[in-house]
């Protein structure tokens, strides 16, 4: 059995660590890209959901305090 000295051992790990480094940093790059673009692509539908919301409510609004008659021209 040989005993190699603990400084080779270190490098090797270390080595080993930066390798898978680059792999970890790639997949989170991705998950980052897909979220992203799942957020950029969902964008006009909520901007569409929240503008027919807003049309509700302005409606109700209108329905529940219908415009004051204008007065009578001078």
């Amino acid at each position: 059995m040989r005993i190699h000295p603990l400084e080779n051992v270190l490098s090797r790990s270390r080595a080993t660590a930066h390798a898978h480094g680059g792999y970890v940093a790639s997949v989170i790059m991705l998950a980052l890209i897909a979220f992203f673009a799942t957020l950029l692509l969902s964008t006009p539908r909520m901007i569409r959901a929240l503008d027919r919301e807003l049309r509700l409510i302005e409606q109700r609004q209108l329905e529940k305090y219908p415009a004051a008659p204008e007065p009578p021209a001078p």
